[in-house]
């Protein structure tokens, strides 16, 4: 039994055997901010109504009501990321909390991030897309959306930037953006917070140029046979099996490789090249990605993208990848988790698995 697997899969299974690692766990993550670990996910915003020794509650923008424990990895933060405690949280207060999911649990608090006294969440929204122009005399820049429309967002000295622009001269246009904006009583839009940078780009495909002299090279994309070209510098990082291909010199026409690219205006430039040679692609009966259900001794299932379920038996044999490393073994896999899986068929309907990339569940969503 053999199924067609996206092309990010492959990408992410040829990274995982070539160079033993999860090469795309976070290539341009920025360190420093408490919120550098949490940013793919979004936090609970709500209010305070009860405050209990290791426990918090609120009540959220929609109505509903949320409990949270805390423990001594919670941290506590200002807007102006001022070390707070569970002490200085206020019934009435307005707050934002981060938190891994917990299945039929009441979930710990990993962040929470306390708002000023006078936050009023109705004139608050959240704008995201690219950067149009940027007015530095003006002290506004134009963000345009998916849908093309395009909003101007004043800045003043207590807006607070993230990402590769860390303050408002470093804003440049193309650059894809998320700013937090409060709704003035003229109707100006006034940013709170802006995080921004060049878009990331994962490409999976072929290299079929190379350019030592130039310093690129050009890869044909699986997914759409488009030909994409890539700048290296000093700070692209480069990955292969047994450590063989160390810069651009040692890439060669013919080869396969995942590109983790900052798209800038000039063009793309590669942070990271995990590259091997054709026949070190893995080769299983079964690869499937989806998301686990359940946990025995020695067998997990999941949930495919397909609806249909699959039961896989793991042995000393299998290989665990995961970001961070975090993932070792089966005991490890937690439900929730978003898995794919390269497998051998066993006959009857079973499957070995051999290798198993695990990625962390999405952090709760209000």
């Amino acid at each position: 039994m053999t199924r067609k697997i996206a092309i990010p899969m492959v990408a992410a299974m040829l990274i995982a055997l070539l160079i033993g690692a999860w090469a795309f766990s976070d290539a341009s993550a920025q360190g420093g901010s408490p919120l550098a670990k949490l940013r793919r996910g979004r936090g609970v915003l709500g209010q305070v109504t009860a405050v209990a020794d290791s426990q918090f509650t609120l009540q959220t923008r929609q109505g509903g009501t949320r409990d949270f424990l805390v423990d001594e990895n919670t941290r506590f933060r200002s807007r102006e990321e001022a070390d707070l405690s569970l002490e200085d949280l206020e019934v009435g207060r307005w707050v934002e909390v981060f938190a891994a999911p917990a299945p039929n649990e009441t979930p710990t608090a990993r962040l929470v991030i306390v708002l000023q006294e006078d936050f009023d969440p109705s004139k608050m929204k959240g704008l995201r897309g690219l950067v149009e122009a940027v007015d530095l005399t003006g002290s506004l820049f134009k963000l345009k959306d998916r849908q093309g429309e395009i909003s101007s967002v004043a800045v003043d000295e207590q807006t607070k930037f993230r990402g590769q622009a860390e303050e408002f001269s470093e804003l440049e246009a193309g650059m894809a953006a998320f700013a937090v904006v409060e709704v003035q009583d003229n109707g100006e839009l006034l940013a709170k917070a802006v995080r921004a940078g060049f878009p990331i780009i994962r490409r999976f495909g072929e290299i079929t140029a190379v350019d030592v002299a130039a310093g690129e090279f050009t890869l044909k994309t699986a997914r759409t046979g488009e030909e994409l070209l890539f700048r290296v510098d000093e700070n692209t990082r480069f990955r292969s099996k047994d450590d063989q291909i160390a810069g651009l010199g040692d890439l060669q026409p013919g080869m396969v490789a995942a590109v983790t690219a900052r798209q800038e205006p000039d063009g793309a430039l590669a942070l990271l090249v995990a590259a091997g040679e054709r026949e070190d692609l893995p080769n299983f009966d079964l690869r499937i990605a989806g998301r686990v259900i359940s946990i025995a001794d020695e067998t997990f299932t999941i949930k495919g993208r397909d609806g249909q379920e699959y039961t896989f038996q793991v042995n000393a044999e299998t290989r665990f990848r995961s970001p961070g490393d975090r993932v070792h073994g089966l005991e490890d896999l937690r439900e929730g988790m978003v898995v794919w899986v390269g497998a051998q068929e066993l006959g009857g309907g079973q499957y070995l698995a051999q290798l198993v990339l695990a990625g962390k569940p999405r952090f709760s969503r209000p």
